[in-house]
């Protein structure tokens, strides 16, 4: 193997609906962007985690599902169509980015990566609750 040459990027795609009763092509959707997007950079996907539940919390059969994956060293990134697709409270997500980050594993959006504001309004809300 050449010194240079770059390893692919192991990748786990994941999707998710709100509510059972949306539109199952919606998922389906959702996982056939990020095939494309994973293509188009040359990433190998080693897993598609879809699940349809509430996104307030983090406590779902999938998110375990991912963190069991980041845990066992079996992928490099996590690809979502938003951010919003993971959790929908700022402070879960930025728990999850930094757990995932101990681990190796990235998160990326293919909508960008809002975490960086999310971050910035987590330190001020936090400065407001003092």
């Amino acid at each position: 193997m050449e010194k240079n040459a770059r390893k692919t990027m192991r990748v786990a795609i994941y999707c998710r609906l709100a509510r059972a009763d949306q539109d199952d092509t919606l998922l389906e959707m959702q996982k056939e962007q990020l095939r494309i997007y994973a293509k188009e950079r040359g990433y190998d996907i080693v897993a598609e985690i879809a699940e349809i539940g509430n996104g307030l919390t983090l406590n779902r059969p999938g998110i375990r599902e991912m963190a069991k994956l980041a845990h066992r060293h079996m992928i490099d990134a996590v690809l979502v169509s938003d951010i919003s697709r993971l959790c929908r409270d700022c402070r879960q997500t930025l728990r999850l980015e930094e757990k995932l980050k101990k681990q190796g594993v990235s998160i990326e959006s293919i909508k960008g990566n809002p975490l960086p504001e999310y971050r910035q309004i987590t330190i001020a809300l936090g400065c407001i609750m003092e």
